[in-house]
């Protein structure tokens, strides 16, 4: 289990070690990490948001967007309050960023087991830490990821991969599956609307894929931020040549929101361009989502359709359970 995921510094000062922020924590006026819900209280850190959700709901679990990991099948989500991100685009940022400590305790008090019996209840096969950053809720996550494990429920993180390698390296042995957000391939993006770096989360990307967690990457395509040409082809030879080719790379498209109300939503073309750059670096398996489009994925040696996705209507071909029922090549994934 997690070492205590913070530690004394100076007096009362105290340094978060949860995420890789690694926030400074004066006990001058009991202050607050980046995520807003991380405290200095007299020498002691302490979560506004133990035990607590904000956000729950049955979803189909290609909304993740998870495309190789249990297709067709409802996973139920939960989130909290709180985020250690500040993105510019964040379309979750009423429950992201609380605006004060007491708006930051919102939520419902639950226990690890409420959340296994509601999924169980709701037929579902995974339980997703999402809509906001599951790191910041760690401790629940973590109980109720031990839990379901014995349950035979998977668990699934969708994150910004900010983890700091000691939550990491206690966490994944007990995540089936994780999308990550890798926002940009520039650090200076990443440092101007994000609040963050872009290392620790190429550094993490590299370690997941190293687990027995099953990966899948998704990039917003921020039109005039992010969708520039030659940062693309860095990114995706970045995971095609370090992380693999079999890893899905979904590419989506963004729509105004929170600060970047001015900017137009990501074009076809742009969303376009992006799956020919990945596919020509190398990916297996590029999709374009966030707009109704259709996704196939095809065996990669023969070419035949394995599953059809229209929006979130998915059909799985009949006999493919995980090897191409034409060639007998085996589909990277966790299909049953």
């Amino acid at each position: 289990m997690l070492e205590k995921s913070w530690k004394k510094t100076k007096g009362k000062d105290i340094q978060c070690t949860l995420c890789s922020q690694f926030c400074e924590l004066s006990a001058v006026g009991n202050s607050l990490g980046k995520c807003g819900v991380r405290k200095n209280e007299d020498g002691f850190l302490v979560s506004l948001i133990e035990n607590k959700i904000v956000s729950y709901n049955v979803d189909p679990i290609e909304k993740k967007p998870l495309y190789h990991f249990l297709p067709n099948t409802p996973i139920f989500s939960v989130g909290s309050m709180g985020c250690n991100f500040d993105c510019a685009w964040c379309q979750n940022s009423s429950t992201a960023h609380p605006q004060n400590q007491e708006e930051a305790k919102q939520g419902s008090v639950v226990d690890a087991n409420t959340i296994i019996n509601t999924s169980i209840q709701n037929h579902c096969k995974s339980i997703a830490f999402t809509y906001n950053e599951p790191t910041i809720f760690f401790d629940l996550m973590l109980e109720c990821a031990v839990e379901a494990k014995e349950k035979d429920i998977k668990s699934v993180i969708v994150s910004n991969g900010y983890q700091s390698p000691q939550t990491l390296k206690t966490l994944l042995p007990f995540i089936d599956a994780a999308n990550i957000d890798l926002k940009s391939f520039d650090n200076k993006t990443y440092q101007k609307y994000c609040g963050a770096n872009l290392k620790p989360v190429l550094q993490n990307i590299k370690e997941i894929a190293k687990s027995n967690t099953w990966l899948e990457i998704t990039t917003l395509l921020i039109p005039s931020i992010n969708d520039n040409k030659n940062e693309l082809k860095q990114l995706a030879h970045f995971i095609a040549n370090e992380v693999g080719t079999h890893v899905p790379w979904h590419v989506s498209a963004f729509y105004p929101s929170r600060n970047m109300m001015h900017l137009p939503p990501t074009s076809k073309e742009s969303l376009q361009e992006a799956y020919e750059i990945g596919k020509t670096a190398g990916l297996e398996y590029v999709y374009v989502g966030n707009i109704q489009n259709k996704n196939e994925t095809q065996c990669p040696h023969c070419r035949h359709i394995l599953v059809t996705r229209n929006g979130y209507h998915t059909k799985i071909q009949d006999g493919f359970e995980g090897t191409c029922p034409n060639c007998e090549t085996k589909i990277p994934g966790v299909w049953v």
